[in-house]
Order: C-alpha cells, then structure tokens, then sequence
C-alpha cells in the first residue's frame, strides 16, 4: 500500500483539526468523520469513550447512526467484543452480530440488531494511553462481510496514533469540569460559612451562609 499525496493533505488536515478541538464529543467527532472519509468501506461509525467510574464505554459520536439510540447503551468493559475476541488489537470483524452469540454476549447481539439492523463487517481500532484502552474508533459497513482489508488498518494507524494524546486529554480536561462544578455545588450549598482569600487576605469568594 502506497501513501499518497491526497492521503498526506488528508492527515495534515486531520492534525490541524485535533489541535483546534479542546471539547471530548467535538473531538471524538473529528476523529470518526476523517476515518471514514479514509477507509473506502465505511458506510458508518461511531466511537466509544470509556467511563471510569462506571467501568463501561459510552458511545459520543457517531456517523450515519442515531447517536441518541447509541446513547442509551453503555457497554461494560469485560463485554467489550474487541477485548473479548481480539485481545485489544485493531481487527476487523465479520458477521460481528454472530460472533457476539459466540462469546456469550447474545444480549448485545439482540440489542444491537433490533435497534439498527444488520451490520455485516467493523474495522475497529482500540485507542489507548499509558497501556488502557480509553476509546475505540469503529467503522461499520452494512451489507458486505469483506468490506474491509488488512491495508485499511494500516491506513488508519496514523489516525490511532495521533488521536491517543488528543483524546487522553479532552478525558482529564472533562474530569476537571465536573469536579470543579461538583466543588462549586458544595461550596454554594454548605451551611457553614467558607470564603477563598488570597495570600495578601482578600476574600476572592465566598459562600452564601
């Protein structure tokens, strides 16, 4: 497999968009959206975000699916399908419906079948940081089981590679949110009375009581 210009202006356009996105489900977006712009096969995709606290991965962005139905799955990480089958390692996989039914995770099989019908092939890529899978990036095509080739996954390394970082830190950066809006939500509502100074002894803030 040659790399071509076209697919270098992609890759180069692809980075710039990274460095330009700070917020995870916008960057989780630009990811999928160059993905299947890159591989031939793709007719749909969707990514998934793992959820730490609740040990599971969450779909935030998809193309060519209904995201607010994928929303509503949340699929615990020991019945992730990539990580049962394929050990975390990029894979295409066919008839992916079937081989759920094989691992014994016939309840997603059902789920997914019912709610968006057939999918026939998935290129995944497991995206990880510091040895953890933090998200996979999935490429789905509908009616064909050989959709997909080993020079696609090659194709998509790059993407994997670049989008690790970017990803790891659009997490933390959405960490801190919470934390920071859970701190502010506590400080508003303690009945004791707490203020912030400074080091000189001005009162930056201060709660109602």
């Amino acid at each position: 497999m040659s790399w071509s210009p076209d697919r270098s202006d992609h890759l180069l356009e692809f980075l710039r968009e990274l460095n330009r996105t700070q917020e995870l489900e916008t960057l989780a977006q630009v990811v999928l959206r160059h993905a299947v712009a890159l591989v031939p096969g793709a007719q749909r995709g969707s990514f998934m975000l793992l959820d730490r606290d609740r040990g599971c991965y969450d779909f935030r962005a998809a193309v060519g699916w209904n995201l607010e139905k994928l929303r509503s799955i949340r699929i615990p990480a020991g019945s992730v399908l990539q990580r049962v089958a394929y050990k975390d390692k990029p894979a295409i996989i066919r008839e992916p419906y079937q081989q759920d039914c094989e691992y014994g995770l016939d309840h997603l099989a059902k789920t997914f079948h019912e709610m968006f019908g057939p999918v026939r092939a998935i290129l995944t890529m497991p995206i990880s940081y510091e040895g953890e899978v933090i998200a996979y990036l999935n490429l789905d095509n509908v009616e064909d089981t050989d959709a997909y080739s080993r020079d696609d996954l090659k194709l998509l390394e790059p993407v994997r590679e670049e989008s690790a970082v970017a990803v790891q830190a659009a997490l933390q950066r959405e960490r801190m949110a919470e934390l920071e809006g859970f701190f502010r939500m506590l400080f508003e509502r303690l009945a004791d009375a707490v203020y912030i100074a400074e080091f000189d002894g001005t009162i930056a803030r201060a709660n109602p009581a």
